[in-house]
C-alpha cells in the first residue's frame, strides 16, 4: 500500500521512483578500462625514454662520474630528470 504524503504533484504511488537513473556499470567498466590503457601506454613510453637517456648517457663523452649522476638523477626524479637531461645533460657520439 502506498501513502500519498509527500509525493509530488501528479505522481501515483506505482511510478514513483521508477525513474530514478541506475547507475551504467557497462560504462564504468569502460572508463577504468581505457584509463588502465593509457596508463599502461605512458608507463611503456616512459620507460623508452629512460632506456634512451641511459644509451646515449653512457655513450656521451664525459667522466664516469658525471655519467652515474646522470643515471640516477634520471632514475631518482622520473619526469623532472628526463626533462633535465634532454635539455642540459650530456649528448652521444
Amino acid at each position: 500500500m502506498c501513502d500519498r504524503k509527500g509525493l509530488p504533484l501528479g505522481r501515483s504511488c506505482e511510478s514513483f521512483g521508477q525513474d530514478r537513473a541506475k547507475p551504467d556499470f557497462r560504462q564504468q567498466r569502460q572508463d577504468e578500462t581505457t584509463n588502465a590503457n593509457y596508463s599502461g601506454f605512458l608507463g611503456i613510453l616512459h620507460l623508452a625514454l629512460v632506456i634512451w637517456a641511459a644509451v646515449s648517457i653512457l655513450g656521451a663523452r664525459v667522466s664516469t662520474g658525471r655519467k652515474v649522476l646522470w643515471i640516477l638523477l634520471v632514475l631518482i626524479f622520473p619526469v623532472v630528470g628526463l626533462i633535465i637531461w634532454f635539455l642540459a645533460g650530456p649528448r652521444g657520439r
